[in-house]
């Protein structure tokens, strides 16, 4: 049977394609020491079950066995399958053999050995469904129980898209949504999403006297395009009362921009006490710009300070989860996912939208879910929903990036088997956590699985947020050229290798899962072995994190020489990588005070000096010279005032600290005090404020 195996680079993992796994007993299994076939580090997708380290005395639950309707608790050691639940009205309860607590020492033959266990359950599913339908538990001290459940066929080698089992499932789903007399969160936009008029007839029925989508800042997030996709499809407009009245409640909650999860204003018992969780409030940007492509006069204050608020993390990182800084490495909990669908609507507002920064955006935005996929349910608020908006995402590039989309969801086919219900509802499978919730088993109308469900149907173009044809209803309007930062700033939203370097537009095509995202990456910047070449291809790629890991492995090999050509570099993106070696970054360690030479201040201080440099180059060079001694600083008192003006507290920010260390001085007190304590007093950013506290 193919499955997916895991295999590993030296010291660090990394992955391998498909090989034969070979079937054993039970037994022969209970007697390994370890339930991996090589222990040294991180598997696909991260968490993963294990049976060492911090968790191995716990069971790790999946709760749904896909269509079968069990639930199955893998048990320390070697991941014994103990049934945890039979659903109600499922091909297992319909056996009358099966309850909980029951050990399945082997399905259809296949014991769980050697590779993530998700693969290999998620693989049996499929392997029945493209045949007989005969699951075959075997059930210790009682012998062989056979499972039926329907023959859906084998997935094409372009599903979702020209793919008759991918078809079955979108409609047993369908059909499941359309019984609902209200809908669900979800609902709607499934049901649109599908293309089909049958779906179309149920989702009118459902807008008939709408009044709202609820109080919740979530709901407006989540629900919201869906109530936008619906008169973009139909021209209805009974229902633009309803969506007006929508982002007025959004004003009257937004906080610097952003809103909180829940109702009310900000919430700052929360979300790292920011007054935001832009996990909620990402989508809520997203609802604003698509009442505005529905032609919703939208309040201007508003819409252009969350524009800002959001457009300014794309290209630099991920979204926070609070009102920070972007946060570094690959964990998003699929809120850059979110920015990208933000950025897509964003390009359709615009007559010549695909020109744009907010494309470019887009497209940058929606790359770094291809390469965080190894890091999956793994962030804030619950892991599940991100998955919602990485699929999301990755569905935006499918036409410029095929071979990645492709790998992408071939790599991921185990989730949407294990996330499908016997009901036909479809949860999030992974982990066991609060968003793992289909149609039939969400708390208070939530069916977060509904909208991962759309992995199904995104390749369909039936939406506008993924690539329908324009709505003849839709309205344009006319955005910032750029909502932050210069035009030095828009080449960091390039989806494409930096020119010069090793990495070529041709290579960037051809990655795939197993060997170009964050795992194999993390293992080729490990291994002893390391090219300066391979380096290279890493430090002029066009994602950031890839550029800040590279930079991390130049501090740790001691390569300095790498420093001074990259201060020198005509792209902001290579100067602000440079910068990275003298500032620190995420996870890493800056060069120590004794190999930072004048040369790189003087490269500093003529980044801090030029007027056209980049917002985000610029706010590193600031951090950067506050370790240079205070005669240095001194140098660009002026120029680091200026700084204290611009529309961006990151910046801002990291003037007031490096002017906090000539601020005392006798030639300086007079003139610095008072802008800086005014500055500082702004500051409505915990973040902003804490690190002026302590300059």
């Amino acid at each position: 049977m193919k499955i997916l195996k895991l295999g590993f680079l030296r010291m660090v993992n990394t992955l391998i394609v498909v090989a034969v796994m070979a079937l054993t007993t039970s037994a022969a299994v209970a007697q390994q020491k370890g339930y991996y076939k090589d222990q040294s580090g991180m598997k696909m997708f991260n968490p993963y079950p294990n049976d060492t380290g911090r968790h191995s005395n716990r069971s790790w639950h999946v709760r749904n066995f896909g269509p079968v309707g069990i639930g199955i608790n893998l048990k320390r050691p070697a991941m014994t399958m103990e049934i945890s639940n039979v659903e109600k009205g499922s091909p297992a309860e319909a056996t009358g053999k099966l309850k909980k607590g029951q050990i399945i020492e082997s399905i259809n033959g296949v014991v769980l050995k050697d590779i993530d266990p998700r693969f290999i359950l998620g693989d049996i599913i499929s392997n029945a469904e493209s045949k007989d339908g005969a699951i075959n538990l075997k059930i210790k001290g009682q012998g062989n129980v056979l499972v039926k459940i329907p023959v859906m066929g084998a997935y094409s080698k372009t599903w979702p898209e020209n793919c008759a089992k991918s078809d079955k499932v979108v409609r047993k789903l369908a059909d499941l949504l359309a019984k609902q007399d209200k809908p669900m969160w979800g609902s709607v936009m499934f049901l649109l999403s599908t293309g089909e008029e049958k779906d179309l007839a149920v989702v009118k029925r459902w807008m008939k006297g709408i009044e709202t989508i609820g109080g919740m800042n979530w709901e407006k997030g989540y629900k919201g395009p869906g109530l936008c996709e619906y008169y973009l499809r139909t021209g209805d407009r009974s229902v633009l009362p309803v969506i007006k009245k929508m982002t007025e409640e959004l004003k009257v909650h937004m906080y610097n921009g952003g809103w909180s999860g829940r109702g009310a204003p900000a919430a700052f018992t929360y979300s790292t006490g920011t007054g935001q969780v832009h996990a909620s409030g990402v989508n809520c940007m997203t609802f604003l710009l698509m009442a505005q492509l529905c032609g919703v006069e939208v309040d201007d204050y508003m819409f252009k300070k969350s524009l800002q608020q959001f457009y300014r993390f794309s290209g630099h990182g991920n979204v926070s989860y609070g009102n920070g800084p972007p946060e570094g490495g690959f964990r998003d909990n699929g809120k850059t996912g979110g920015l990208a669908c933000a950025m897509a609507v964003a390009a359709k507002l615009l007559p010549d939208g695909e020109k744009s920064v907010y494309a470019k955006a887009r497209d940058n935005s929606a790359m770094k879910s291809f390469y965080a996929t190894n890091w999956f349910h793994a962030a804030h608020t619950g892991g599940g929903i991100g998955e919602i908006w990485h699929h999301g995402a990755v569905a935006l590039m499918k036409d410029k990036r095929p071979t990645q989309y492709r790998s992408y969801h071939d790599t991921r086919r185990w989730v949407m088997e294990l996330s499908r219900r016997h009901d036909g509802s479809i949860g999030i499978a992974g982990m066991d956590d609060r968003y793992d919730r289909s149609a039939t088993e969400a708390s208070s109308s939530r069916a977060w699985g509904t909208y991962f469900a759309l992995t199904y149907t995104y390749p369909r173009k039936k939406l506008q947020l993924w690539g329908a044809p324009r709505s003849k209803w839709a309205k344009y309007f006319k955005l910032p050229a750029r909502p932050w930062g210069n035009a030095a700033d828009d080449l960091f939203q390039s989806a494409e290798p930096i020119p010069g370097g090793k990495l070529t537009m041709e290579d960037l095509l051809k990655e795939t899962v197993e060997d170009s995202v964050s795992v194999p990456v993390l293992a080729k910047m490990a291994d002893p072995d390391l090219t300066d070449d391979t380096l290279l291809k890493y430090i002029y790629h066009p994602e950031y994190a890839f550029r800040s890991l590279a930079m991390s492995t130049v501090v740790q090999r001691g390569r300095v020489e790498f420093v001074v050509p990259l201060l020198r570099s005509k792209d902001p993106r290579l100067r602000q990588a440079g910068l990275l070696t003298l500032t620190g970054m995420f996870k890493g360690r800056a060069f120590p005070d004794d190999k930072i030479t004048p040369e790189m201040y003087d490269l500093v201080g003529a980044m801090i000096d030029d007027p056209n440099e980049s917002w985000w180059v610029a706010r590193h060079a600031i951090q950067a010279l506050k370790r240079a001694k205070p005669e240095r600083i001194a140098k660009h008192r002026d120029r680091l005032l200026e700084f204290l003006k611009y529309d961006s507290v990151w910046v801002q920010t990291a003037a007031v600290v490096t002017l906090a260390k000539i601020v005392t001085a006798p030639e300086h007190y007079k003139k610095l005090l008072p802008p800086i304590l005014q500055t500082a007093a702004a500051f409505t950013v915990d973040s902003a404020s804490s690190s002026a506290t302590r300059a």
